[in-house]
């Protein structure tokens, strides 16, 4: 029998079961929600070519559509690939016996990727299910006048294959970079450190895309409306990805501040571990941090827009064709900032239990220096809650001073008080994720003491 498939079964079958559920779970969450998006989007397409109403024959709901599944999509995505980093994780024990009674690196390694592989098949499988189990509640929503049905929401088979072959092979490529990643000696695991930082290029490069995208918008107007549409979704999608390292070095100076300016050790812990690996922390919650830009952006426009009075417009249907846009935006903002909210939670939960694996050695160490599990825990709250409400937060606040110029002194006080309980409960939504792993942290030291 070919050696790699036989250490692929000693891995299968030496797997510990809560790491195991975990990172089907988290798999299959995020497998859900980019099989819903794209079944949406192919909504909004079919009913704009067999329309029921006026409003279906309009492109502007596609293009809205295409715009959430950009938000939506790239943090699942990113959400799948730590949950595929999350196999590998506990395996260093596992991966070390392989060695040790004489299979290579690179079957160890192979095997590795293959037994991740068997995981995210299990989880897409589970992702499939929980996407055709929830079909029955989008006919609760409304769009374009018209409630959404199950037969609209489903994709059909031949888009599900191959969103389940994409987010395996996304799995499958994460896993083959996690363990090129660390050297596997009969020994043990060693990770190969790298340095965290950005480049000011691609600093520079954010803004410029930035400034791109403004441009676009504000001087467009004398080209096609999809063209201008189509330039502005791609720097979108280029801007996002550019958010991830501007994020991870926004959460780095974070981190340097709270080491540099800790009057406490467990402050001083939270900031060097935050310097260490900032993009951990930003793959938690960087999503939401994105969509809560766009909230404090969004949602005071929607809602000027929602008091506004049209009732003297001279043309009525051009008036209620508005009316129903504005609708069909805030209930698409709000179901993409809810989506997200779920995602931020879950992958929150995702990468505290990574951190936990890969630190449990360090954590080991400092309970036979002295240190409490009081200690620690204070610092793991630390090193999540004081981000979160920079990130979080500030992105609401950045968002709603982009927005101000348009506002009165009243309407940016309402917009504060409309995005207040956003803030607040993504905060609050990312802490309690952070509790949830507390248990799999416990066992993770306590078969690290064995």
């Amino acid at each position: 029998m070919n050696p790699v498939m036989v250490a692929a079964r000693a891995l299968v079958a030496g797997r510990d079961r809560a790491t195991a559920i975990l990172t089907v779970v988290a798999l299959a969450l995020p497998h859900a929600v980019i099989l819903s998006v794209v079944a949406g989007v192919m909504m909004f397409a079919r009913r704009g070519e067999a329309p029921l109403n006026e409003i279906m024959s309009q492109p502007v709901h596609v293009s809205l559509a295409a715009f959430a599944a950009i938000l939506l999509v790239v943090p699942a995505a990113s959400m799948g690939s730590a949950a595929a980093r999350l196999g590998l994780s506990r395996r260093s024990r596992d991966l070390a016996v392989l060695r040790l009674i004489g299979v290579s690196a690179m079957r160890t390694r192979l095997a590795s990727v293959l037994d991740t592989v068997a995981l995210s098949v299990i989880g897409v499988l589970a992702g499939t299910a929980l996407y055709i189990v929830a079909l029955p509640i989008w006919s609760l929503i409304t769009f374009q006048e018209v409630r959404l049905s199950v037969a609209e929401m489903w994709m059909g088979f031949l888009p599900m294959l191959v969103c389940g072959l994409a987010m395996v092979l996304l799995a499958g490529l994460s896993a083959l970079a996690a363990v090129h990643r660390v050297a596997v000696t009969p020994l043990g695991v060693a990770r190969r450190s790298q340095a965290h930082g950005i480049s000011w290029i691609w600093l520079l490069v954010g803004g410029l895309v930035g400034v791109a995208w403004f441009v676009v918008l504000t001087f467009g107007g004398g080209f096609a409306p999809m063209v201008v549409m189509s330039i502005a979704l791609v720097l979108l999608a280029v801007f996002v990805a550019l958010v991830n390292l501007i994020g991870t070095w926004t959460l780095s100076v974070i981190g340097w501040l709270m080491a540099r300016l800790a009057r406490r050790p467990a402050m001083m812990l939270a900031g060097r571990r935050l310097m260490d690996d900032p993009r951990s922390v930003w793959r938690s919650y960087g999503s939401f941090a994105f969509v809560a830009f766009l909230t404090g952006f969004m949602l005071p426009v929607v809602n000027l827009l929602g008091a506004t009075d049209l009732s003297n417009a001279p043309d009525a249907p051009d008036t209620h064709m508005a009316k129903v846009v504005v609708a069909d935006v805030s209930t698409g903002m709000l179901l993409t900032l809810g989506i997200t909210v779920v995602l931020a939670a879950a992958s929150t939960a995702v990468n505290q239990s990574i951190r936990a694996i890969d630190t449990v050695e360090e954590t080991r160490s400092l309970f036979v220096m002295g240190a409490r599990p009081g200690f620690l825990d204070r610092a793991r709250r630390t090193e999540v809650l004081l981000p979160a409400l920079v990130l979080i937060g500030g992105g609401v606040g950045v968002g709603i001073v982009f927005v101000a110029p348009m506002l009165s002194g009243q309407g940016v006080a309402a917009a504060l008080a409309w995005t207040l309980p956003v803030t607040l409960l993504g905060i609050l939504v990312v802490v309690v994720a952070t509790e949830v792993v507390a248990p799999v942290r416990r066992r993770v030291l306590q078969a690290s003491q064995r």
